[in-house]
């Protein structure tokens, strides 16, 4: 009788845990599709929570995409970026996240090749903007992310890399929050750019 009882008590846990699963899967679908719908609107941003908004990635949309699905709700703030580029091109960035768990984790987006740039920031410094210019990678139609400068409640750093007059400028502000995170597009270099940032005032 106890051996049934645990195989039942047994069966039910499994079942939740692939519901959950499939909860999961189903809600990162869901922000894909909502995505999707906002680019052909024109809308700058989307919810994927009660507290993060996703911006929409400005340069081509070609290539690799490198997104964040992995526990954003529990990134607190960015500790350190690394941009890695030359003169004409950001090929990528490292970002190093402070979780609520107290440990750190790293996401590389696009490449590390090209000159490091490490921003590391201080115990009580945060992102308020990412900002630069996308435009064709000189000598060629590649559109690709051509600049990037980080500015926290602290100060500026950067920029990193060089716009010129064929370069559309691009920002990303947090207003009452911070920028957690990064997302968009790459292949030989980054094409695209944009940002997570996490409010402190909960959307109604």
């Amino acid at each position: 009788m106890e051996e049934s009882v645990a195989a039942i008590v047994n069966a039910i846990a499994l079942l939740i845990v692939s519901l959950l699963k499939a909860i999961s899967y189903m809600a990162l679908a869901l922000v894909d599709i909502i995505e999707d719908i906002t680019k052909n609107l024109g809308v700058d941003a989307t919810w994927i929570s009660r507290t993060i908004k996703k911006f929409k990635p400005h340069g081509s949309l070609t290539g690799t995409q490198h997104k964040i699905d992995d526990k954003i709700g529990e990134i607190v703030r960015v500790v350190k970026v690394t941009v890695y580029h030359n003169t004409e091109v950001v090929y990528g960035l490292v970002v190093q996240f402070q979780r609520s768990d107290k440990t750190s984790s790293s996401h590389v987006f696009g490449k590390t090749c090209g000159a490091a740039e490490e921003i590391t920031l201080k115990p009580d410094e945060y992102i308020t903007c990412v900002r630069g210019f996308t435009g064709p990678k000189r000598g060629t139609n590649h559109v690709c992310v051509r600049s990037i400068e980080v500015i926290t409640n602290r100060q500026a750093y950067g920029p990193y890399g060089l716009g010129d007059r064929n370069c559309k400028g691009y920002e990303f502000s947090a207003n009452d929050g911070q920028i957690i995170g990064f997302h968009g597009y790459h292949g030989e270099f980054m094409h695209a750019i944009g940002v997570y940032a996490k409010t402190q005032i909960k959307k109604h």
